[in-house]
């Protein structure tokens, strides 16, 4: 199939998702919006098949990030963040989300 096809299949089948929220039960509508987007996970199906299922999990959603740029000193000590590292990924974080996170939400 070419690109611009596929391209336009799926551009329409999201189209098709999003207005089956109107009249489909909020978790079928979640899982076409899924298959439109193509997002396959192991965790897309336990989503819950009721709307209370599905919002409690989507609020319960907590991405975790980490970086492993910097080398260990001693690989023997236990590993550390550093506030350096705590820093980086505060900016990293706040470059793409609305709520901005502070170095006291860093959990090591």
């Amino acid at each position: 199939m070419p690109l611009a096809s596929a391209a336009t299949e799926q551009r329409q089948a999201i189209q098709t998702a999003l207005a089956d929220f109107a009249r489909l039960p909020l978790a079928e509508a979640a899982y076409a919006l899924l298959a439109g987007l193509r997002y396959r996970s192991e965790k897309s199906v336990d989503l819950g098949s009721s709307a209370e299922t599905l919002l409690g999990n989507i609020k319960q959603f907590k991405p975790e990030l980490g970086t492993t740029d910097i080398e260990l000193g001693n690989p023997a000590e236990p590993p550390k963040i550093s506030t350096e590292e705590i820093a980086y990924l505060c900016a990293a974080v706040n470059r793409y989300t609305k709520k901005q996170i502070q170095p006291g939400d860093v959990v090591w």
